[in-house]
């Protein structure tokens, strides 16, 4: 996001044909990161849809459902991660991957937990 602290990763989705949308950018950021205890993960959406958002280890195990699939406005969302999992165990110390799908596409930014 511009002008923002957060480190951001951008997918550029294209659509093409009659009534299709222009180019949208669907952007995933996490600040802090790496992060102790706690990290915000930040989704910005250029039009409402359907959102799912998902934290994994590097096996691909479900580690935390952050956003179960919903349909949320467009714009920027902020979500904090406590370094839980779902069942209210800590998460160890590690890399994570936090996924995001908007209506089909899927994009992945790396996490590092420290402790």
């Amino acid at each position: 996001f511009a002008g923002s602290p957060f480190a951001t990763e951008q997918i550029h989705v294209a659509t093409t044909g009659v009534g299709d949308e222009p180019s949208a950018t669907l952007e995933l950021a996490a600040q802090p990161n790496p992060f102790a205890s706690h990290t915000t993960i930040e989704f910005q959406i250029p039009h409402e849809s359907r959102v799912a958002l998902r934290v994994h280890d590097v096996s691909g195990r479900l580690v935390r459902t952050l956003v179960e699939p919903s349909t949320w406005p467009a714009g920027r969302h902020p979500m904090t991660w406590d370094g839980l999992a779902d069942n209210g165990v800590p998460a160890h110390a590690g890399i994570y991957l936090a996924s995001i799908d908007v209506d089909g596409i899927r994009q992945t930014r790396r996490l590092i937990r420290l402790r």
